[in-house]
C-alpha cells in the first residue's frame, strides 16, 4: 500500500476510535480537573498543589543565637532598696528585732534572707532588657502571672527609711496583683537621665539588642493575701514570637499583703529595730494607721 494510503487509513481510524470513545475521554478528563480542584481545596493536596504551583521560598528563619537576656532584682537582689514604701513581713515566730543592721545591707534584705520574710504590700522589679547579638528583638509585652494566692495575715511586719538617694530615669509599670491590672506610667519624670529609659510604645518600635538595652521598673502591689507570681516579658525574634519569663512556679516572685493585727517594727538611717510603725521622721509620733504602700494603691477600708 503507497505511503499516502497508510497516513489517510491511520487518521481514519484515530476519528473512528474517537468517535466511539469520546465519552470516556470526556469522563477522564474530568476526573482528572476534579482531582487539581480537591488538592487546590484539601491540605491532602498541598504537595500536588506545591509540584504545580510552588509557593514562594520561606521567609529567612531567626538566628538561633537571637534571644532576650534579662538582667532583674527583686528584694532581696536589689542591695540599695532604698524606696521606703518597700517593706517586709514574716508569718514565721522570728521577730526582726533580733536583727543587727549592718552598713553593707539593708535591714529588710536582712530579713527576708534570714527570717524567710516576703516583700510587704510594695515591690520593685527592676528589669534591664537586651539582646544576645546585634539582631532587634521587638518587645511586645511586660505582663505579671499570678502562679496562686494563699489567704495569709503576717504576723510581723518591718519598715525601714534607709536615707538613700533615689534612681535614674526608667520606663515605669505599675501592677495590682488584687486587680490584675497593668499601667503604663511612661518614663518616670526625676533621677538622672538615662538613655535606657525608653519612651516607645510596646509592640510597634518597642526594640532591644546587644548595643541598645532597655531600663522598666515595674510597682507592684498586693493587698490582701499572699501572692506566687511572676513576669511573661513576650517579644518577636524575626517573625518568631517568644516568651522570656522571670519569676517561675517553681521559683516565683512572692508578695504578701494584709497589716491590720500585725506586729509592727521600723528603722530608720541603720537604726537598730524598735517595735512600731515607721515614723514620718526621728523622734516623732508613730503612726497608727496602715503602711505607706497601702495607701498608694489599696482601697481604704
Amino acid at each position: 500500500m503507497p505511503p499516502r494510503d497508510r497516513r489517510a487509513r491511520r487518521t481514519g481510524n484515530t476519528k473512528t476510535w474517537l468517535r466511539r470513545h469520546r465519552a470516556a475521554v470526556i469522563s477522564t478528563l474530568s476526573a482528572f480537573m476534579l482531582l487539581i480542584i480537591g488538592a487546590v481545596a484539601s491540605p491532602l493536596g498541598d504537595r500536588l498543589v506545591d509540584a504545580i504551583w510552588p509557593t514562594p521560598a520561606p521567609q529567612p528563619t531567626p538566628s538561633a543565637a537571637a534571644k532576650l537576656i534579662t538582667i532583674a532584682q527583686w528584694p532581696p537582689d536589689d542591695p540599695y532598696l532604698c524606696d521606703p514604701t518597700i517593706a517586709v513581713a514574716g508569718t514565721g515566730p522570728k521577730l526582726p528585732d533580733t536583727l543587727t543592721p549592718s552598713e553593707s545591707e539593708d535591714v529588710r534584705n536582712m530579713a527576708l534572707r534570714q527570717l524567710d520574710a516576703v516583700v510587704w504590700y510594695h515591690g520593685v522589679l527592676n528589669m534591664t532588657l537586651t539582646g544576645a547579638n546585634s539582631e532587634p528583638l521587638l518587645i511586645l509585652a511586660v505582663e505579671p502571672k499570678v502562679f496562686a494566692r494563699h489567704d495569709v495575715t503576717p504576723a510581723w511586719g518591718l519598715e525601714a527609711e534607709p536615707g538613700c538617694g533615689g534612681p535614674s530615669q526608667v520606663r515605669h509599670l505599675q501592677t495590682v496583683l488584687d486587680q490584675g491590672t497593668v499601667k503604663d506610667l511612661g518614663v518616670s519624670n526625676g533621677g538622672a537621665d538615662n538613655p535606657q529609659a525608653k519612651a516607645a510604645p510596646f509592640g510597634p518600635t518597642f526594640t532591644v539588642s546587644r548595643g541598645d538595652a532597655a531600663d522598666i521598673k515595674m510597682d507592684v502591689y498586693a493587698c490582701q493575701g499572699l501572692y506566687e507570681f511572676g513576669v511573661r516579658i513576650r517579644y518577636l525574634d524575626a517573625d518568631r514570637e517568644l516568651n522570656t519569663w522571670i519569676g517561675t512556679p517553681d521559683k516565683p516572685l512572692r508578695l504578701i499583703g494584709s497589716w491590720e493585727g500585725v506586729h509592727r517594727f521600723h528603722s530608720q538611717f541603720g537604726s537598730p529595730v524598735s517595735p512600731g510603725a515607721l515614723p514620718a521622721a526621728p523622734d516623732t509620733q508613730l503612726p497608727a494607721g496602715p503602711p505607706a504602700a497601702a495607701t498608694l494603691a489599696c482601697p481604704k477600708k
